[in-house]
């Protein structure tokens, strides 16, 4: 039986013509980890070292009849480098690139320059070059010693204006609307308030910012357009207090309170003069005839998500049990 051995991309191929029947096949690898395998066999081979390996397969057949059958290959150093760039709104080239394996050394050079050592990402200004096609060469050597080059071209024209603004300078009903207008149209954006994880978004860019607290918040927009180049815009945004107002009414022997806030109202609390605070649905019906003559006061606690606002509700039962608002 004759055997052919190919390895790709770490990955062994090897396939044998039918000269030898076998109802089951044990292989080994340097004589080690015996394990049933079919042909043609195929298996990473990412653990071995470089240099000469030997694939060994037994061959088991009918009435003991058995063959073994050795297939040489080698794993040959590589190096596979794959980079990318953006050409961010200051003029910047940003270059990145994916080794396969770690790198030793870099060197950089656009066009006819000679090529610099340099460090990945590459940063470099290119607003001084004329516009027009460049050509960006990466040369990269291996810690196994094993070199590689990649080729980038790119237009020094490539540049993106983003302008982001808000709908309003304070969120409406809690929802903040971010609209942003790009001079070249974008592959991609991702979005991020106040520092948390930049998500992937469209415009108009729509949160709801109700559980925020009260003060000044910043969303981080970074977008890319079709022509590759980047940029990043940053928008302010108000989130105001809790604000509550509270009405009164009397109506026979009963004095009705309703309140109404800037945000959701999520429950009430109470307290009539000095007493202990307790949760009071809206509207707040005190009956007078439970209350002695004189000035009360009535503190409500009005509380939103993340939000609170105080109302104090001041009124005097008469002697003749009339209420003075």
């Amino acid at each position: 039986m004759i055997c052919n051995s190919d390895v790709t991309d770490s990955v062994l191929n090897v396939a044998c013509n039918a000269g030898v029947q076998a109802n089951k096949i044990v292989c080994t690898i340097d004589g080690k980890g015996p394990h049933q395998c079919m042909l043609p066999y195929i298996r990473r081979v990412t653990s071995l070292s470089l240099g000469r390996h030997r694939l060994s397969l037994y061959l088991i057949g009918d009435n003991g009849r058995n063959t073994t059958v050795d297939v040489d290959f080698f794993i040959q150093a590589r190096l596979n480098l794959q980079c990318s760039y953006v050409i961010n709104e200051g003029a910047k080239l940003i270059v990145s690139c994916i080794p396969s394996e770690p790198l030793a050394r870099v060197t950089c050079g656009i066009n006819n320059e000679t090529s610099q050592s340099c460090s990945l990402p590459y940063t470099r200004d290119v607003s001084i070059l004329p516009q027009g096609i460049h050509t960006l060469t990466v040369s990269a050597t291996g810690t196994n010693n094993v070199s590689s080059i990649s080729v980038l071209s790119f237009n020094n024209a490539a540049t993106i204006s983003l302008n982001c603004v808000t709908a309003s300078d304070a969120p409406i009903d809690s929802i903040l609307v971010v609209n942003c207008i790009s001079s070249v149209p974008l592959s991609s954006a991702t979005c991020a308030v106040d520092g948390e994880m930049p998500l992937p978004c469209v415009f108009p860019y729509v949160k709801n910012v109700t559980s925020f607290p009260s003060g000044v918040h910043v969303v981080a927009i970074s977008a890319i357009g079709t022509n590759r180049a980047s940029s990043v815009a940053l928008v302010h945004f108000s989130v105001v207090d809790l604000i509550a107002s509270c009405s009164r009414a009397v109506d026979g022997p009963n004095l009705y309170i309703t309140c109404d806030a800037n945000y959701p109202i999520q429950f009430t609390s109470c307290a009539i003069d000095q007493g202990q605070q307790k949760q009071c649905d809206l509207p707040i019906t005190l009956p007078m005839e439970s209350l002695s003559k004189g000035i009360h006061l009535l503190n409500i606690t009005v509380n939103a998500v993340n939000k609170s606002a105080n109302v104090s509700v001041r009124f005097m039962i008469n002697g003749d049990g009339s209420v003075v608002l």
